[in-house]
């Protein structure tokens, strides 16, 4: 046990497992598979002795020993006078690696070098498991956490970068065309001072346009209306906000509709962190909307009931594929849906994305309002529920998308 928790790094603590395996059961070969969430297929994980050097291979559900043992949760001994074995292995020991009473793979070992296994084998094997599966959650905490660091990080330094671009293509060349606008009037007031009439109200304008933009980073930097006010005050005046800016630009309308059981007719005040989030999510899919989804229109709906808020972003844009999208995004520079599920998660929400190519895209969240219930579906998702090794997809569905 102490050899296998003395690393956190999840190939070490693999090779380990085996190393010990190895030593302790004089074993002419053997592999560790781990179960597939999505499928509950077993995947080979790492091999030893003869099967060292096998690549890669999939066991579907409650195939063969291994798959059986998985099913049960029961270890078994065979030998094969009594049952065909594959690999051509005379004799084979195979357990259950369990965690917090589920099977998360099984460890298989196969052809004792001297004699035959005993029962003090598969007692063995089954203790090793035991310690196994600990430090391979123990593994996937620390990567996950790893992973879940280096995110963040990403993050921070997308929002900076985003920042710098908008402050430099919004206030910044506003101030600088009203700075050359007021040189040109300082000119006139010595030359020409009949025309300065004229001028002031340019500069006036470009004054307004550079506060009217800069309040606006502001609020979406920290909407102070979400904190005072609350989610359906701030979303209302986000949503007026990027309605003025982009009227001009491109002809996108924006609508808001919010429904609720609330007899005042507003939505009930929220924990702070789900309503940071759901406006958080709101912002970012209503901005791809607008930036990226040549989208018409956008409605944003939030509808309350008694137990849970339902959040809705749908424009008519060019719709994209989904499981595309999400498999190449940290290539992409971007990490706007990445956002939004990790969001999600951390409110113990449930998302869906459904993107049809040409028809749109559609994006809902669903948020218990129990605090109870959020913590528990917090437990059932995010990135630290599955193994970095075993690749599981988002909660979507993408319909003949086109990559966007």
């Amino acid at each position: 046990a102490r050899t296998l928790s003395s690393t956190l790094e999840l190939e070490e603590v693999l090779l380990r497992i085996m190393d010990q395996v190895e030593e302790m059961l004089n074993v002419s070969a053997g592999f560790l598979l781990l179960k597939d969430p999505s499928t509950e297929d077993l995947t080979f994980q790492i091999g030893l002795g003869q099967t060292k050097n096998i690549d890669y291979f999939r066991i579907p559900k409650g195939k063969g020993v291994a798959g059986h043992v998985a099913v049960t949760g029961k270890p078994m001994h065979v030998e094969k006078k009594e049952h065909p074995i594959d690999f051509h292995a005379q004799n084979l020991l195979c357990v259950p690696l369990v965690l917090h009473n589920q099977v998360i793979g099984v460890l298989e070992v196969l052809n004792k070098k001297e004699g035959h296994f005993s029962q003090n084998d598969l007692e063995l094997l089954a203790s090793i498991a035991s310690f196994a599966a600990i430090a391979i959650e123990n593994a996937r905490l620390h990567e996950s956490v790893l992973d879940e660091r280096d995110r963040v990080i990403e993050a921070e330094e997308q929002a900076r970068k985003a920042l710098a671009r908008d402050l430099h293509d919004g206030p910044v060349q506003l101030v600088s065309s009203l700075s050359m606008r007021l040189n040109f009037c300082q000119r006139l007031i010595k030359e020409r001072p009949d025309q300065l009439v004229k001028e002031l109200p340019t500069a006036m304008q470009l004054a307004d346009r550079a506060v009217h933009q800069m309040r606006t980073m502001l609020f979406e930097l920290r909407p102070l209306a979400l904190e005072v006010d609350g989610l359906e005050s701030a979303l209302k005046t986000f949503i007026d906000r990027q309605q003025h800016d982009i009227s001009e630009k491109q002809p996108t309308r924006l609508n808001l509709t919010i429904e609720t059981d609330n007899p005042q007719g507003h939505l009930t005040r929220q924990d702070s962190k789900v309503e940071t989030a759901l406006f958080a999510i709101v912002q970012e899919a209503v901005t791809n909307a607008i930036k990226h989804a040549q989208s018409n229109h956008v409605q944003v709906q939030l509808r309350e009931t008694a137990t849970a808020l339902y959040t809705t972003v749908a424009d008519d844009g060019i719709g994209f594929n989904v499981d595309e999208m999400m498999e190449t995004y940290s290539q992409r520079g971007s990490l706007g849906l990445i956002n939004i599920k990790d969001r999600t998660e951390l409110i113990g929400g449930d998302l869906a994305i459904r993107s049809v190519s040409g028809k749109g895209t559609k994006i809902r969240i669903f948020v218990p309002k129990a605090h109870q219930e959020r913590l528990k579906k917090r437990g059932q998702s995010g990135v630290l529920s599955n193994s970095k090794r075993v690749q599981t997809g988002i909660l979507s569905k993408s319909l003949n998308g086109t990559k966007h």
